[in-house]
């Protein structure tokens, strides 16, 4: 389909894609959640490292889904052709988890370290901030939107196959519907 302006379309499908996230995280993160014991017991894992890595999956599965809105607002963050500002908030995120790393795992001051399930709460805290960033910047970009664009509705309307031509030159000209798009 040939719009005049495409940049709606993507951000409504940018935005889409990061709603879909949820959809298929919840299903994902209840089977990791009740499967993690599972895991290591056919590994046929000493009962200690079961239990802490048992610990460690679950916290990682809980806090997942910022890892899998990271994921798909780089996406649209290269879709866009930056692939810089993404590197720079996964550099920040590296630095913080190493930050909170030892402070969750060994504890500090009045706090007692948590041990394995520690670094899977700073992994995911970390990565939560990351993906909150992320989601933040594509906001204030205007790269991903909740609302359809009247192209979307419209060529989503239609029955028949769009018959699109497309010239390209200094002004791209497109013909589609009987309909002048430039």
């Amino acid at each position: 389909m040939c719009i005049r302006d495409r940049r709606s379309a993507a951000a409504y499908a940018g935005g889409q894609g990061l709603r879909l996230c949820l959809v298929l995280y919840v299903p994902v993160a209840i089977l990791g959640w009740l499967a993690a014991p599972w895991v290591f017991a056919v590994a046929n894992s000493d009962p200690i490292v079961s239990t802490e890595g048992s610990a460690y999956v679950r916290m990682y599965f809980l806090g997942g889904f910022a890892t899998l809105v990271q994921r798909s607002a780089v996406a649209v963050f290269r879709g866009h052709g930056n692939t810089f500002l993404p590197f720079i908030v996964a550099v920040g995120g590296l630095i913080l988890n190493a930050i909170l790393n030892p402070i969750f795992i060994y504890g500090r001051g009045y706090f007692d370290g948590m041990g394995v399930s520690g670094a899977a709460l700073a992994t995911v805290l970390a990565q939560a901030a990351s993906c909150l960033l992320t989601v933040t910047l594509l906001s204030r970009q205007r790269w991903i939107d909740s609302t359809k664009p009247p192209e979307f509705i419209r060529g989503a309307q239609s029955l028949g196959p769009v018959n699109c031509k497309c010239t390209y030159s200094w002004t791209r000209t497109c013909t589609a519907r009987g309909r002048r798009y430039r």
